[in-house]
């Protein structure tokens, strides 16, 4: 037994934050996993929805909301990841929209 995963609320407080602030309709996120033994996952963001500027300003402040999560393991941000089908064979996916 180890580190587990951190909460994911502060994950979604900036989601349902930004998505006011910008006043995007929805955002829509792939939940995979899971990816490890301990429940980790991945959040894979698409961003259609947003703007260029909203991209960058949205990654900004998601990197600096994955820095402070780190009361029970920690949160880790890839960008442009390509994720294979193979490597979600045994996974599942779900859609999560704010």
């Amino acid at each position: 037994m180890c580190c587990g995963v951190p909460s994911d609320e502060p994950v979604i407080k900036l989601i349902k934050s930004f998505k006011k602030q910008y006043k995007i309709k929805q955002i829509a996120v792939d939940n995979i996993g899971p990816m490890g033994r301990e429940g980790e996952y991945y959040l894979a963001f698409r961003l259609k929805e947003f703007s260029k500027a909203q991209k960058i300003k949205f990654i900004q402040q998601l990197k600096k909301t994955a820095a402070t999560m780190k009361e029970q393991g920690y949160a880790e941000i890839k960008e442009n990841e390509t994720v294979s089908k193979a490597d979600l064979s045994s996974k599942t996916i779900s859609v999560l929209k704010f």
